[in-house]
């Protein structure tokens, strides 16, 4: 993944943030509140990205996310240092 591009993520995922985005409910920097509200408006795959892939999400706070067209490709997880 290339410097300040956006992080690629499954439409899914991307679905499922925005909808805890839109609702105003948490400051999307509280990843914890995050994945709260991804289990209860019902974005499990969220949820479970965002508990797999914690530093790609706080890349993504800074970089944006943007939906795969299709097959995430192994390569959008190079060089992500897990912290947890």
């Amino acid at each position: 993944m290339q410097e300040n591009q956006p992080v690629v993520i499954p439409a899914r995922v991307l679905e499922g943030l925005e909808a805890v985005r839109s609702s105003g409910r948490v400051n999307m920097a509280d990843r914890h509140s995050v994945q709260y509200l991804c289990h209860q408006f019902g974005y499990h795959e969220a949820l479970s990205w965002l508990e797999d892939h914690p530093g790609l999400y706080a890349k993504g706070l800074l970089q944006g996310f943007a939906a795969a067209t299709g097959r995430v490709e192994p390569d959008t997880l190079e060089g992500e240092e897990e912290e947890r």
